[in-house]
């Protein structure tokens, strides 16, 4: 029996910038290594995939996708850790101790 190759459904799958799969793992309130757990990837690949010197297959992209639907479900609370790592990134600290804090109401 012949199979005809000559019609192959095509999946088009959206693409993620650095900078979006940066936000969604913080809108997730997922460390990068939570990140690269989820994917089943190496915590290089997520700084690759963060810098665009790689870019996710589209298997890897269709999860995004679904990763960034449900995103949306999380609290602010939820995702808080991820945004002070994101901003703790932008100001290039590395790490902080408790007696560093102070919190303000």
């Amino acid at each position: 029996m012949e199979v005809s190759t000559s019609y192959q459904a095509e999946f088009k799958c959206p693409e993620f910038s650095p900078s979006a799969i940066m936000d969604l793992r913080c809108r997730l309130g997922q460390s990068r290594a939570d990140f690269a757990r989820s994917f089943g990837v190496s915590l290089e690949m997520i700084y690759a995939w963060e810098s665009g010197q790689s870019v996710p297959s589209v298997l890897e992209r269709s999860c995004m996708v679904r990763l960034s639907q449900q995103a949306e479900q999380y609290s602010d609370k939820t995702a808080l850790r991820p945004a002070l790592e994101c901003a703790l990134r932008d100001q290039k600290v590395s790490q902080i101790h408790s007696d560093q804090v102070t919190l303000a109401n």
